[in-house]
């Protein structure tokens, strides 16, 4: 296994289909996409001269493996990219990686003061390998928890089994209030 990283936006662009291959080869969320990513990176976090690029690839011949959409900010913290936008951040791949061989990798040839990994979920691929390195005497400390919903297909809110009419009803009427004031988002 290989170790590369990708330190400019032409480089970035050019990932677009081995990116979008591995996204869709597992499940991730819209916050791993390409365009989440490229877009949040070169329209808004590029913009600050101090900010660097730092997209980890992980790769077995020419085979990539995994992709950490990683960038250091001014603070010269490594952190993903757009992660105080961003719901849950995570790497992409098709399987587990050895994060403390990564981290190694990364402390060895890119200057940075700390790593800032925030919006893990308990379930992502990282927060496993986070929590190892707190046993290498690092500081990693747990934020807000994150709720879940799921519900089934059909009408928002008759379709979520555990809502009282008297909840179905309040959120109804919140909808028909702001109902000028919402947009689709595709």
């Amino acid at each position: 296994m290989n170790i590369k990283i990708i330190s400019d936006t032409a480089s970035f662009k050019l990932l677009f289909n081995d990116w979008k291959m591995l996204f869709s080869s597992s499940e991730h969320t819209i916050f791993q996409s390409f365009e989440f990513n490229y877009y949040s990176w070169a329209t808004e976090l590029s913009e600050d001269l101090y900010n660097r690029l730092c997209l980890v690839l992980l790769k077995d011949n020419d085979k990539i493996l995994a992709i950490f959409p990683l960038y250091i900010d001014s603070r010269s913290r490594l952190r993903f990219i757009n992660d105080n936008h961003a719901d849950f951040c995570d790497y992409i791949s098709e399987t587990s990686v050895d994060f403390g061989k990564v981290y190694d990798y990364l402390r060895s040839t890119i200057k940075f003061c700390s790593l800032r990994l925030i919006n893990l979920k308990r379930e992502s691929k990282l927060y496993n390998d986070i929590i190892c390195l707190n046993k290498l005497d690092h500081v990693v400390g747990s934020g807000a928890e994150y709720s879940m919903l799921y519900i089934d297909q059909g009408n928002f809110p008759y379709n979520v089994k555990h809502y009282r009419s008297h909840q179905k009803h309040r959120i109804n009427k919140a909808n028909r209030k702001y109902e000028q004031n919402q947009s689709l988002v595709f």
